[in-house]
């Protein structure tokens, strides 16, 4: 703000003090250049702030944050470069149709990993998974989420091992969270019995197992009442 305030205050001496023609374009173009500077820097301080304060990216790996940052950092000098030129009353045109070859060039040479890092702000951002949330993949993987990165996610799996799944797929796939809005779960169990047997019994029997089982367990939910389905035939 203090170096707003000096810039504001250069501004309004010049437009009341008496200045060469010759000299006001120049004058003019510096103060518009400075202003630029000031604008820009504050802008980047202030998504510097959201970025390290945003609860979207709570979840996020310092890798993540410090790329977004470098990310930012890097375009905003350059479109105050631009702008700078383009006051100065130098052509820009050239400049940005040469940009736009590059950039289409970098993004056809990075596109899986610019894939994997649009899908990984998708992910921080609408949060279908969670740092901690028990997921299963396309009925293939399951585990719990450890780290959500710029690139790719880790799932520790039920067999202690870390899977590591690019965003894209995590973006793209079909999944379970076991823990999204509630975190209990119903958990089937198919048990066979022979033709022969008394199925009013075996309804009994597995119904007093499972509500034992149940209050022997200390992650299971006390207000739950277990059922029984006999849902086909064997062989």
């Amino acid at each position: 703000m203090t170096f707003l305030v000096i810039v504001a205050g250069l501004a309004l001496g010049f437009r009341l003090s008496p200045v060469e023609p010759s000299e006001q374009a120049t004058i003019a173009a510096v103060l518009k250049i400075l202003f630029l500077v000031i604008g820009l820097w504050i802008l980047d301080r202030v998504i510097f702030v959201f970025l390290e304060s945003s609860h979207w990216l709570g979840q996020a790996t310092n890798n993540t944050r410090q790329l977004l940052q470098f990310f930012l950092r890097l375009l905003l000098p350059s479109i105050g470069l631009l702008i700078a030129l383009d006051t100065l009353g130098v052509s820009i045109t050239p400049l940005l149709a040469s940009l736009g070859v590059g950039s289409i060039a970098i993004a056809l040479a990075l596109q899986d990993t610019l894939g994997n890092l649009f899908s990984g702000i998708y992910v921080l951002a609408d949060k279908p998974i969670r740092l901690g949330d028990f997921i299963q993949i396309e009925d293939k993987h399951e585990g719990r989420v450890l780290q959500i990165g710029w690139r790719s996610t880790h799932i520790l799996t039920t067999a202690n091992n870390v899977l590591v799944i690019p965003n894209t797929q995590i973006a793209s796939s079909r999944l379970i969270n076991y823990n999204l809005y509630d975190q209990e779960v119903t958990v089937t169990i198919p048990v066979g019995v022979a033709y022969d047997s008394d199925l009013e019994q075996v309804e009994k029997i597995t119904l007093e197992v499972a509500r034992e089982t149940l209050k022997a367990s200390t992650a299971g939910s006390q207000l739950f009442e277990s059922v029984v389905r006999f849902t086909r035939f064997g062989e």
